[in-house]
């Protein structure tokens, strides 16, 4: 499967805006990262649950756990291959960059997430 320019709806852009495949898959792996998890009806590992780690003390266990949270997602995906993952925490923000590849085209990219007491 090559990425292809598709034409569909953008929010940012507007009704006729381009996007790729490369695109499409980048916001599923965002949405299922940003799902909490078990709140998706039918599919109780669908989702993290990084959101209620916000005022968690970001021990060495916790990290362990955002990371594997992620891997989990991607392994469920299979579109995009996980190249790192860097946790940080300041003032009950925790700031997560994953670092990944797309499979077919082996082009890295990467999402940066913040998630932040005040937005909880």
């Amino acid at each position: 499967m090559a990425f292809n320019t598709l034409k569909g709806y953008d929010s940012k852009n507007g009704a006729s805006s381009e996007i790729t495949n490369a695109d499409v898959v980048k916001y599923d792996i965002m949405n299922e990262i940003n799902t909490l998890k078990g709140s998706y009806l039918g599919k109780p590992d669908y989702g993290t649950d990084i959101q209620n780690m916000v005022f968690e003390l970001m021990t060495d266990e916790n990290i362990q756990t955002i990371e594997d949270s992620i891997r989990d997602v991607f392994d469920r995906d299979g579109r995009a291959a996980l190249k790192g993952i860097t946790v940080s925490e300041d003032n009950n923000t925790i700031t997560v960059n994953v670092y990944f590849f797309y499979v077919n085209n082996f082009i890295v990219d990467n999402l940066s997430l913040t998630y932040d007491a005040s937005n909880q």
